[in-house]
């Protein structure tokens, strides 16, 4: 072995040091550690202002979002108050609409429920098929008898069953 030499007692091997570095570093290699920072400062600089200006950007957006948020939720609530309006409009509508189908109904079964009118024609009442035959007021000269108080036909098949 290179730098080695034997020692008095026999055996034992003294070691010297050698002055070459045993892993030679190669010249063209970059330190990994530069004693200088001031590079690395200026890039660390320009990175930093970088992501400010990136922050400032994303804070403007952010900003700009939440307004449209609240305008678009604004608008939200006047729409679905019109909407209400217009659905208690409906719903009134409806109901005047069904009245006056009710009211109608009421006048063509009025129309409708003179006996000598109907008797022998087919008619339906409470969902059931009639034929009119109506002993009482057939004969339309002479009827053996008159109601005022009926006014439907259901009320006179009432009457007369």
């Amino acid at each position: 072995m290179e730098g080695e030499k034997e020692g008095k007692i026999s055996g034992t091997i003294f070691m010297v040091k050698v002055e070459d570095e045993p892993f030679p570093r190669d010249p063209d290699e970059k330190d990994p550690f530069p004693t200088t920072c001031e590079e690395d400062n200026k890039f660390c600089l320009a990175r930093e202002s970088s992501l400010q200006e990136q922050l400032t950007s994303h804070r403007e957006e952010v900003t700009a979002f939440h307004e449209d948020k609240e305008s678009g939720l604004a608008r939200e609530a006047f729409l679905n108050e019109q909407l209400t309006t217009h659905r208690e409009e409906l719903a009134t509508c409806h109901k005047h609409s069904a009245g006056c189908a009710a009211d109608s109904t009421l006048a063509k079964e009025l129309i409708a429920s003179s006996c000598p009118g109907q008797h022998g024609k087919y008619g339906i009442i409470g969902g059931k098929q009639y034929k009119f035959w109506c002993h009482r007021y057939h004969n339309l000269r002479d009827p053996k008898e008159t109601h005022n108080s009926i006014n439907t036909m259901l009320d006179c098949i009432k009457l007369c069953n």
